[in-house]
């Protein structure tokens, strides 16, 4: 038996079959466990080879939920592996089943465990302060599920006086906020997007996009009688500009405003396709020639496909793929004249017009038609008298 045991867990006794029986007192009585290895106490979590020293089912067997609780914050530094971290966080259920709430203090300590968190657990997690969200939502702990960052933050906001301040926003950030449903999202004040670090809201769906846009542009853009956006509005923005309208995004192209290509193709795919080409030379303006390095990304290859390839080449970046320009042919003229009547071929089309003259004149080297079916019903004639004059 691990020495450590003997230590936390009181009186042990050897069931006959070999298998550890514990008593926790008259309280929660005799309980009879298969852990053989030895039940993990606090010296056991600072044991250099704990866990790899137990087999998921031993370590399930062998923890207690009153060590978690007690030791969370070892458990936490120790234990990393995702099958291991999601039986440490099903015994800290347990031992606050009775109240079937978790504290704060140790939601706040969870750090990367939490992303091995089910719907269960969050359920019993106490989400008030926003210090407790911001420790839930730190993105050095990796990425959440969707489903389970729109849980927490619901159940934040779900709290009487809470609401996405700009540093809820900031504690967040752009790619949780985009789980949250629209009517959340517009419910945002400007202050807080005015105040708030700039959001990264690609990850959004385009409405979510839209309506954050609009918040930003009533945050960012001055009220003024000029259309010209200054500089540092436009970097107030940009971060927002993947909701932006083609009405506003062509209000760019006469700025000295020269786009990123990242924010280019991060644009609605309904306002790029409607861009001309004078509009995506003056609104990229000095990046222009980059947009050859990303003419394979799908909305650029869809947009160069809709615009005619001698337009593409005035911009002398080397885009290729767009539609075949228009042109214009010219074909020889000839004329003939017959029996008072002109006939006149110009690029393909015909048209006669009458003569008033009487005389015969020929352009071109094709015989008089008339003359020669006169000459050969004349011979046929000829013929046929001959032949009743033998007779």
């Amino acid at each position: 038996m691990h020495t450590g045991a003997r230590l936390a867990i009181g009186a042990l006794g050897i069931h006959a079959q070999g298998r550890i029986v514990v008593d926790y007192g008259e309280e929660q009585g005799a309980v009879t466990t298969d852990c053989t290895l030895g039940f993990i106490t606090r010296v056991t979590l600072v044991n250099l080879t704990f866990p790899l020293n137990y087999d998921i089912n031993q370590f399930t067997s062998c923890l207690n939920s009153t060590i978690v609780k007690d030791n969370l914050d070892a458990l936490v530094n120790q234990v990393q592996e995702q099958n291991y971290t999601k039986i440490v966080l099903s015994k800290l259920r347990e031992a606050y089943n009775a109240s079937g709430i978790i504290p704060e203090e140790q939601v706040q300590i969870l750090g990367a465990m939490s992303r091995s968190a089910t719907l269960a657990d969050i359920n019993m997690w106490s989400i008030i302060q926003i210090d407790t969200l911001a420790s839930l939502m730190d993105a050095s702990n990796g990425p959440w599920d969707p489903v389970l960052a729109k849980a927490i933050i619901s159940k934040y906001l779900s709290v009487k006086g809470n609401s996405l301040s700009s540093v809820g926003l900031n504690a967040i950030g752009g790619p949780n906020l985009c789980t949250l449903d629209v009517v959340v999202i517009r419910n945002i004040s400007v202050g807080s997007i005015k105040t708030a670090d700039a959001l990264d809201i690609s990850s959004c769906t385009t409405e979510k996009k839209q309506e954050l846009f609009a918040l930003a542009y009533e945050a960012f853009i001055p009220i003024t009688r000029s259309i010209t956006i200054s500089t540092s509005s436009y970097q107030l923005i940009q971060s927002y500009l993947l909701g932006a309208d083609l009405r506003f995004i062509q209000g760019l192209v006469s700025t000295n405003i020269s786009m990123d290509l990242p924010t280019f193709t991060g644009l609605l795919e309904s306002v790029i396709q409607n861009l001309t080409v004078s509009d995506v030379k003056g609104l990229l303006g000095t990046n222009l020639p980059l947009l050859k390095s990303y003419e394979n990304v799908t909305v650029v290859r869809t947009w160069i496909s809709s615009q005619f390839q001698s337009e593409l080449n005035g911009l002398g970046v080397g885009l290729t793929g767009g539609k075949v320009s228009p042109t214009t042919t010219t074909l020889g003229t000839s004329s003939t004249t017959t029996s008072g009547t002109t006939s006149t071929t110009t690029s393909g089309t015909t048209s006669t017009t009458k003569s008033t003259t009487g005389s015969n004149s020929t352009t071109g080297k094709a015989p008089p038609v008339r003359d020669a079916g006169f000459s050969f019903f004349a011979l046929l004639v000829l013929l046929i008298t001959s032949q009743y004059v033998v007779m």
